[in-house]
């Protein structure tokens, strides 16, 4: 369970009634540019030597990353089973750049939840690939806003010394 998320961004209100409108559940995972997967799962990408640029990349490497995670194998066969190898792929590599972030607390736990999301046909990871993408977008942006504000200051700061001399 993930906390923090506002439910209304899928509800829509009518005659005083919520009803719950979702996008349709593909099977299929997203078409993703391949430099969109080092950016979205740096930490991912670190562990498979950034040879991260397609769903391919995770699937060869569901067992390591399982490992890495401390998700047990048998977790691991039963989201096969329940997901596919595509999804679950996908799913592993959400799940440890979330733990790198400290946003999961137990991978094991967090991918059995995965799985009763698909069971119910609700499960979107595109929605969190995207949203990890856009939070390191906003961490680089703010990284290099930092950065031209130091080398601003210490333009002004080198300007005033020379003046002072």
């Amino acid at each position: 369970m993930t906390f923090g998320h506002d439910k209304m961004a899928y509800e829509k209100k009518e005659k005083g009634k919520n009803e719950t409108v979702l996008p349709p559940n593909n099977s299929t995972l997203p078409q993703i540019k391949p430099y969109m997967w080092i950016r979205a799962l740096p930490h991912t990408a670190m562990y498979l030597d950034n040879r991260l640029t397609s769903v391919r990349d995770l699937i060869g490497s569901v067992g390591f990353l399982a490992k890495i995670m401390g998700i047990s194998p048998s977790a691991v066969e039963e989201a096969k089973n329940t997901m596919g190898l595509e999804k679950t792929a996908f799913a592993m590599g959400i799940i440890l750049e979330k733990q790198h972030r400290q946003l999961v607390i137990s991978p094991g736990g967090y991918l059995r939840g995965i799985m009763a999301k698909e069971k119910r046909d609700e499960l979107h990871l595109e929605r969190s690939f995207y949203a990890l993408l856009k939070e390191n977008d906003t961490e680089k942006l703010n990284e290099k806003c930092i950065e031209k504000r130091i080398k601003k200051h210490q333009k002004m700061k080198n300007f005033t010394r020379s003046n002072q001399s």
